[in-house]
């Protein structure tokens, strides 16, 4: 999973508009290869995000984005596997 805490910046140069600092989580979703395929976030104002209810977030994130891989046939694999599995796709990847 990922989490962020940023501004964001919208907008033509001339009349850019910064929305306040923001809190996300996100998770993948795998589909039955395990290949992720799409992903889960989240994210609101830093004003109705406690910095303690992070892991909170965090976990109920993880818990959907699980339930739908579940939904297309994912198994989650050790998470030796998984490493390893990722760590081949990056090298793959570059």
């Amino acid at each position: 999973y990922a989490l962020d805490a940023t501004n964001h910046t919208t907008g033509p140069s001339s009349g850019r508009t910064t929305t306040p600092l923001r809190r996300l989580a996100a998770a993948p979703v795998r589909d039955y290869t395990g290949n992720v395929i799409a992903s889960l976030n989240t994210s609101c104002p830093v004003s109705r995000l406690p910095k303690n209810s992070i892991p909170l977030l965090a976990k109920k994130v993880r818990e959907v984005a699980g339930r739908l891989s579940s939904r297309l046939d994912y198994k989650p694999a050790s998470d030796s596997a998984a490493f390893s599995r990722g760590a081949q796709s990056a090298s793959v990847d570059r």
